[in-house]
């Protein structure tokens, strides 16, 4: 009798503790990370800050016609460079020509990017922070 009592009470903990994990979870902020494919025929660069007159951060430029990416995860405000101010963070690039996927963190301007789609997108339904 004691053993089964022993084994309800570890049962009970576990399904508590799992619980409290699902709930701990589910509060809070809301995040998406996503490859966003360029879509414009602009060159987009990445940036060390939202701005154009920062340093590049290493990598070289990416192109629509490549095929390249960039793995976008958040979003900011910066220098408007004639279509809207809006800039993504970044954190790695995928060059389609070579294949190479490097990690370079930095911001790329979402205008140049994919006309600032992934903003409208994430940020529309809630699930894409500020950086």
């Amino acid at each position: 009798m004691r053993f089964k009592f022993g084994r309800r009470i570890a049962s009970v903990a576990a399904v508590a503790a799992v619980a409290a994990g699902a709930l701990g979870m589910s509060t809070g902020n809301a995040s998406a990370a996503a490859w966003d494919w360029l879509s414009t025929s602009n060159g987009v660069g990445v940036y060390s800050q939202p701005h154009t007159w920062s340093a590049k951060v290493g990598a070289p430029d990416l192109f629509r016609a490549d095929g390249d990416g960039v793995y976008a995860y958040c979003w900011t405000t910066g220098d408007n460079v004639g279509n809207g101010n809006v800039w993504y963070g970044v954190s790695r690039e995928y060059y389609g020509g070579s294949g190479w996927a490097p990690y370079y963190s930095g911001y790329v301007y979402g205008g140049n990017t994919d006309d600032n789609n992934l903003f409208h997108t994430y940020f529309n339904n809630g699930s894409w922070g500020h950086c």
